[in-house]
């Protein structure tokens, strides 16, 4: 238990350092628009970790599935779907959740990609608390 909870301490401190990245400033530019291509798309696995100073500890499955035309959708512990949008890389490390209902850019899930990873910081996952996911792709 001890050494699970240092696990799950440590990879928040890690996700931490990128805290930014939800409400980050995004310049235009740098935005792409087009299909998420090959590499984003498929179904992406992992965690979602409520940070230390919540309320509680928490933490939930979560899958997100991209979709070649750009539409994504995300369930936590195989219920029913909870959020889906459209997703635009940010770069060549970034990867921007767009939530259908979401007007402004507070409402942006911001992800970094590395390989068949996406890891960050975001409320959409446990409502309401600062939450660190760590997903890997597996499937295409």
């Amino acid at each position: 238990m001890t050494l699970r909870i240092t696990a799950v301490l440590a990879l928040t401190v890690a996700v931490t350092g990128c805290a930014g990245v939800r409400g980050a400033a995004l310049d235009g530019d740098s935005m792409v628009a087009a299909s998420p291509g090959p590499a984003l798309t498929g179904t992406w696995t992992g965690m979602a970790w409520a940070v230390p100073g919540s309320a509680y500890f928490v933490s939930t499955p979560v899958t997100l599935t991209i979709h070649p035309d750009g539409a994504w959708q995300w369930s936590a512990r195989g219920d029913a779907v909870q959020g889906r949008g459209t997703v635009t890389r940010a770069g060549t490390d970034r990867v921007v959740l767009q939530e259908q209902s979401a007007d402004t850019a507070e409402d942006r899930i911001t992800l970094r990609r590395s390989g068949t990873r996406l890891w960050g910081m975001s409320q959409a996952f446990l409502s309401g608390h600062p939450t660190a996911v760590d997903l890997h792709r597996t499937h295409p």
